[in-house]
């Protein structure tokens, strides 16, 4: 099966969510401290991502990622804060599982990567450094007050996520944590694994669902190859 008919065909609760997801163009270590739940934090925040000239130069680009193809997506496709309905208490949790990037970044840069088993959106944000702490903060602070899940609304098309939990958060990021989340549409129950970092100032949200399996696996994760990768361009 094609590339393009994977992506059509695909189950992954991502495609659902991320509305526009399919209007993208294909484009050519040591661990920090552990603060408990997944939380990752190390002191000094590195300087990398405040170059000038935006995040492109830090995105995901064809070849980064070992097996897997990156898309970009562009403005139209790419799911905005403002498409995503929720509770206050579990927002922030909805932003990130929809692809959307919190708060009000100085600049953005979304990226899909699309392997034979699953789907990743991949957003970079740039904030403020107090901001882009205050991220992982809200998030922390979601997901204790969530765990049984939430409802949310993605440009009219609702969801209902059943279970939120901690995962593992990778290494090498001034922080990180990382969540499994159960989400049901029309009946049918998929997994989602959403991992955040920071890195100095910059935001990296990972959202990934599995893509052309008919029995999505229980342990499924974000692909360690496209997190490794992003990782390595952050710095």
């Amino acid at each position: 099966m094609g590339q393009s008919e994977r992506a059509r065909r695909s189950i992954g609760v991502l495609t659902v969510i991320l509305l526009g997801i399919t209007g993208c163009t294909v484009a050519g270590g040591g661990g920090a401290g552990e603060s408990g739940h997944g939380l990752r934090i190390q002191p000094e925040a590195s300087a990398s991502a405040m170059a000038p000239g935006g995040l492109d130069h830090l995105s995901l680009t064809s070849g980064d990622a070992a097996g897997y193809s990156i898309g970009v997506l562009d403005g139209a496709a790419q799911v905005h804060r403002s498409d995503v309905v929720a509770d206050e208490v579990c927002r922030a949790l909805a932003y990130v599982l929809a692809g959307a990037a919190p708060g009000s970044p100085a600049s953005t840069s979304v990226r899909r990567a699309l392997g034979k088993k699953s789907e990743t959106v991949v957003a970079l944000a740039s904030y403020t450094d107090s901001r882009a702490v205050g991220i992982l903060t809200d998030l922390s602070t979601a997901a204790d007050a969530c765990p049984s899940g939430f409802d949310l609304t993605v440009r009219g098309q609702e969801r209902h996520v059943t279970k939120v939990s901690r995962a593992l958060a990778p290494p090498g990021t001034d922080q990180a944590m990382a969540f499994d989340m159960t989400v049901e549409t029309g009946g049918t129950k998929e997994h989602a694994q959403v991992i955040v970092v920071r890195k100095g100032s910059t935001i990296g949200i990972f959202s990934s669902s599995p893509a052309g399996a008919a029995k999505p696996p229980a342990n499924f994760a974000v692909p360690a190859p496209v997190v490794e990768a992003q990782l390595i361009k952050l710095g």
